[in-house]
C-alpha cells in the first residue's frame, strides 16, 4: 500500500478508496477472465467472462441491498455505512485501492459488458485498450 500524503491522497496524487474486500477480489477475477477472452476469445473463454461479470453485478446488487436496507444505518447508531465501496455487512473487510486503479478497472468492466453483449471489432479493441490501462505502463 503507498503511504497517504498529508492530504490524504498518495505519492501519484490520487486517493486511495475503501474498497469492500469482495468486490476487489470480483473485479480481479473480471481482469483474469479478461485476460483469457483477449488471448483465445472463444466461446468458453466468452463464458467464463460473463460468469465473472454476473458475479461482479450480483456482488454490486447485494451491496445495493445493504445501503438501501436500515440495518446498519444511522438509525441504529451507525455512521459509517456507505463508507466503503461495494460493502454488504456493517463491519466489511476493506482494501484500499487508488481511486485512479479503481475507476480504470470500471472502463475495463464497462468495455466487457460491451464486448459480450454486442461483439465488434470497436468493442474488441475498446476493451484490449481498458485492459492495458489497467495494467499501467
Amino acid at each position: 500500500m503507498t503511504p497517504p500524503t498529508p492530504t490524504g491522497g498518495v505519492a501519484d496524487g490520487s486517493a486511495e478508496l475503501e474498497v469492500d474486500a469482495t468486490l476487489a477480489l470480483d473485479l480481479s477475477l473480471v481482469e483474469g477472465a479478461v485476460d483469457a477472452y483477449l488471448a483465445t476469445p472463444v466461446d468458453a473463454t466468452r463464458d467464463e467472462l460473463i460468469a465473472q461479470l454476473a458475479a461482479l453485478d450480483d456482488q454490486t446488487a447485494a451491496s445495493d441491498a445493504f445501503e438501501s436496507s436500515v440495518a446498519g444505518s444511522a438509525v441504529f447508531g451507525f455512521s459509517s455505512k456507505g463508507s466503503v465501496i461495494g460493502e454488504t455487512r456493517s463491519v466489511p473487510l476493506v482494501e484500499d485501492i487508488p481511486s485512479d486503479q479503481f475507476e480504470l478497472q470500471v472502463a475495463l468492466v464497462r468495455a466487457a459488458k460491451r464486448e459480450v453483449v454486442a461483439s465488434t471489432p470497436q468493442s474488441m479493441e475498446d476493451l484490449r485498450a481498458a485492459r492495458k490501462a489497467t495494467q499501467g505502463p
